[in-house]
């Protein structure tokens, strides 16, 4: 074997020997990293809010209506306890609930159902992203149950707001956010909701779709009807 042979093997050899030792430290570093994830699931199962947190998922699951199966991982435990930090679980539990209450997203912001060109966003890490988001969710819940701030005086129950104000105008808003009908303006309800551009409440797209959504069967049926 020539010299440079020689060398060549011995290069390859030395390199050889640096991939195992890489392999070994990176089986190393995997069994601390797994050793830490098992170390941080048992502090989080005898975390004083472990209960708590878990009474908030399910409730979560309820409200929302999720799938019996929908697993309660890590990544929704985490966010929980953190907020179980700054927030007491009534109040986590109201953010759940106005989340339910407008769980979908349009083009003008949250709203209650579908709607037009609305997209579903009720993942619990959504609603425990942060405390501002959490305090919005909480004015949601607040709308929802007729609840409001006084200040100094905590939470007041007060008389239940009617259904009928609490519909969402196709600009996002509910009906409560806008004016009454104006006679001057052929009875128009002008959104009160500062930025927004609606000149009048207007539903006919969110009723449209429930209707569509009611009665799709039978359409289907009536249509496979008259194919035949």
């Amino acid at each position: 074997m020539c010299d440079q042979c020689q060398a060549e093997r011995e290069r390859a050899d030395r390199i050889a020997e640096d991939m195992l030792l890489v392999e070994q430290e990176k089986r190393g570093l995997l069994r601390r990293i797994n050793a830490l994830k098992t170390e941080l699931s048992r502090q989080r199962k005898e975390h004083p809010n472990a209960v708590a947190a878990k009474r908030l998922f399910d409730h979560w699951v309820t409200a929302l209506g999720k799938n019996a199966n929908t697993v309660y991982g890590e990544k929704r435990e985490k966010a929980l306890l953190e907020r179980l930090v700054q927030f007491s679980e009534d109040d986590l539990r109201l953010a759940i609930d106005g989340m339910a209450s407008v769980p979908y997203v349009g083009r003008k912001g949250r709203q209650h159902d579908a709607g037009y060109g609305a997209k579903r966003h009720d993942e619990l890490t959504i609603v425990m992203a942060d405390e501002t988001t959490v305090e919005r969710f909480m004015g949601y819940g607040r709308e929802a149950k007729g609840i409001m701030d006084v200040s100094g005086m905590g939470r007041v129950n007060v008389q239940p707001i009617p259904a009928s104000m609490l519909e969402r105008c196709d600009c996002g808003h509910m009906r409560l956010e806008h004016s009454k009908a104006d006679p001057n303006r052929f009875g128009a309800q002008p959104c009160l909701h500062g930025g927004c551009e609606c000149i009048d409440f207007d539903n006919l797209h969110r009723l449209a779709d429930e209707w569509l959504r009611s009665h799709r069967e039978r359409l289907k049926g009536e249509s496979s009807a008259l194919a035949a």
